[in-house]
């Protein structure tokens, strides 16, 4: 667009047809560039990019993207937590852990916990009596990420069924240590 001065500007009815827009210079200091790497072991349809205004709410000017992680792999979050205001640059990268196994389970927060009977039997699911019974459950940490350093709260549906007991026992009994669901 041509510079506009009052004066030394002519207009045309040709001109005319063409507004005058004043563009304003942009502040760089003012922008942040937000950016989410996804890495080799996930992918997202997603946008992992924004220019956004400093000191604006991170969660009203980004939409954090959803991730999928490869065969074997699971998304675990990512490697730092959203500011509650944007100050700057800043680059997230996706957290995957490896399930090799893959039943839905990281490999490292996975792990097998065992109910065993003494002087009878337990049921396995509908009516299978066994003296042991195995499950395999995942850990999570406080922000309900997976880690083997987190726990796991056990379900009514984890807990076996007391079966039979044996001869000359009744069929009242404890867990040790206690179970509670």
């Amino acid at each position: 667009n041509p510079e506009v001065q009052a004066g030394t500007t002519s207009v045309t009815a040709e001109s005319a047809k063409t507004p005058f827009v004043y563009t304003y210079e942009k502040d760089d200091a003012a922008w942040a560039e937000i950016t989410f790497e996804i890495g080799e072991n996930g992918t997202t349809t997603d946008e992992t990019s924004f220019e956004v205004l400093n000191g604006k709410n991170f969660a009203d000017v980004v939409t954090v993207p959803g991730v999928t992680a490869n065969e074997g792999w699971i998304f675990n979050g990512w490697d730092q937590a959203f500011p509650e205001r944007v100050e700057g640059d800043v680059t997230f990268k996706a957290v995957y852990l490896a399930d090799e196994d893959k039943d839905g389970i990281p490999d490292e927060a996975e792990v097998e916990i065992t109910f065993q009977s003494e002087n009878g039997n337990l049921v396995n699911g509908e009516s299978s009596e066994v003296s042991e019974v195995k499950i395999t459950r995942g850990l999570k940490d406080a922000d309900g990420k997976w880690s083997s350093a987190g726990s796991y709260t056990l379900t009514e549906g984890d807990i076996p069924g007391t079966g039979k007991p044996a001869e000359g026992y009744l069929k009242t009994g404890s867990w040790n240590p206690e179970v509670q669901a």
